[in-house]
């Protein structure tokens, strides 16, 4: 199991939001979570960290190990495959 994180912000006007996000293949995801990446060091962005790919056990661990409250469904979307 892989979960994926961006942002919402970040994702194209086209894939109208939830819905087009649930639409997507995994592929398309990847190349979303790499693009968004990209955009994020670009611009510096402090949140940058936070998007990418994790295992499972990953995720658990940054869940956990963060005080800072950073992931928020207002602010980041997740699709896990």
């Amino acid at each position: 199991m892989t979960i994926y994180v961006g942002r919402w912000d970040l994702l194209p006007e086209d894939w109208e939001g939830i819905n087009g996000l649930y639409e997507k293949s995994k592929q398309e995801i990847i190349d979303e979570v790499a693009r968004e990446m990209d955009i994020a060091i670009d611009d510096n962005l402090n949140d940058r960290d936070y998007i990418g790919a994790y295992t499972s056990e990953e995720f658990e661990e940054e869940f956990n190990g963060s005080h800072s409250g950073w992931l928020s469904s207002d602010d980041y979307w997740l699709k896990i495959f």
